[in-house]
């Protein structure tokens, strides 16, 4: 009995790990997606947390970092403030977002760590 419990309950902490990994990446990607709506809204990095909080109020308080990111075709990153990529014209900016949590186990397993660190990062062309 005292076996098939350790399992009942290790089958759970797998699922709500899980869970909470899947409602960080849905935060970032909401905050990503309120960030990208316009350049002004790129720098508005408490109205992304906002977003990105609201979308993951299920599981607690979650870390939640934005930054900026321009690059020209390619990949090859560049200054925002750079004017033009040659001959393919302004960089592309984008927004990324990254929401993080610790998630803590509901017992202590034998040779597991009884807290996890989750992040998950979104990152979303600029409209």
């Amino acid at each position: 009995m005292p076996l098939l419990l350790l399992m009942v309950m290790g089958v759970g902490d797998l699922g709500r790990v899980m869970y909470t990994a899947i409602t960080l990446s849905h935060a970032a990607r909401a905050g990503a997606a309120y960030g990208a709506q316009s350049n002004g809204h790129t720098g508005d990095a408490a109205g992304i947390q906002q977003a990105a909080e609201e979308e993951a109020q299920n599981i607690g308080t979650i870390g939640v970092t934005s930054q900026r990111i321009c690059e020209c075709t390619g990949g090859s990153p560049v200054s925002c403030t750079t004017a033009s990529c040659g001959s393919y014209g302004p960089p592309r900016a984008f927004v990324e977002v990254t929401a993080t949590q610790t998630y803590a186990t509901l017992i202590a397993y034998p040779g597991i760590p009884s807290t996890v660190p989750l992040s998950r990062t979104a990152k979303v062309r600029v409209q």
